[in-house]
């Protein structure tokens, strides 16, 4: 199962990593697995994942639970909304090639944007799930 995770959270980051509307919006380099303390915001980040079997049908499958994390400072909701946008415009319904396994599906289950504790920044959270299935 964790080959699964690293395989799909890799997948992830190389598909939003080669857009060029998304890097044009965010800045170069500014996609992380979990961003340091000081990154120049806005930014984008991989967060928490959750995985578990889910066969069914002699077909061992597996369900990813994760966050796509999209922070901002200026522009408020505004700014925050529309790179979320262009992140569900890239990963719902998307089939990224994963090594050693394949994508059955990918699609955006909720997201929400609010204020962040610091009364400044505005972070909007994609919840999404993936169903993968080993290709081997």
């Amino acid at each position: 199962m964790i080959s699964a995770v690293l395989a799909l959270q890799s997948a992830i980051k190389a598909l939003l990593s080669a857009d060029a509307s998304l890097t044009a919006a965010i800045g170069a380099a500014r996609i992380y697995d979990g961003a340091p303390r000081d990154a120049a915001v806005p930014f984008v980040s991989l967060d928490e994942i959750v995985s578990r079997r889910r066969d069914g049908l002699g077909a061992p499958l597996e369900e990813h639970r994760f966050t796509v994390r999209v922070w901002s400072k200026s522009g408020g909701k505004r700014q925050a909304l529309t790179i979320a946008d262009r992140v569900v415009a890239l990963l719902d319904d998307a089939a990224p090639t994963l090594a050693g396994h394949r994508v059955v599906r990918l699609y955006l289950e909720a997201s929400d944007a609010r204020a962040a504790k610091d009364r400044i920044a505005t972070e909007t959270a994609l919840r999404f799930v993936a169903l993968t299935e080993p290709t081997g």
